[in-house]
């Protein structure tokens, strides 16, 4: 699945083998009745994060961003954890992201190597 795929299937609207669940912070209870009914019938796909509303009989949809990006980035099947990324330094950190990071992983890491190395080497 890529993008593409998910554009053209919310352009067509949900049907008998399209769902959109809302889905902001947590899967939704009632994505498995939707999972039951594609199991016990053809099949077809469930948008996690995508939210439909109505107006005027046209369909028009309201995603979340953040959840759509991911399930696209989360699609590809041999995961994306083993990408080498070239030509990136430390100019392409965010520095507010990567403090907090740091402070989160010494809470939950007290006592650990990492915690007294610079941003760099971490």
């Amino acid at each position: 699945m890529n993008e593409n795929t998910i554009k053209e299937a919310l352009k067509k609207g949900e049907r008998v083998t399209l769902e959109c669940k809302k889905a902001m912070a947590e899967v939704p209870k009632s994505l498995w009745g939707s999972y039951s009914a594609f199991a016990n019938t053809i099949g077809g796909l469930i948008l996690l994060g995508v939210g439909t509303f109505r107006r005027n009989h046209e369909g028009d949809y309201h995603c979340n961003e953040r959840q759509v990006k991911a399930m696209i980035r989360d699609s590809f099947e041999d995961g994306n954890d083993g990408l080498l990324i070239e030509h990136y330094g430390m100019d392409d950190i965010d520095f507010n992201s990567l403090h907090r990071y740091r402070t989160l992983f010494q809470y939950r890491n007290e006592g650990h190597v990492w915690n007294e190395i610079d941003d760099m080497s971490f």
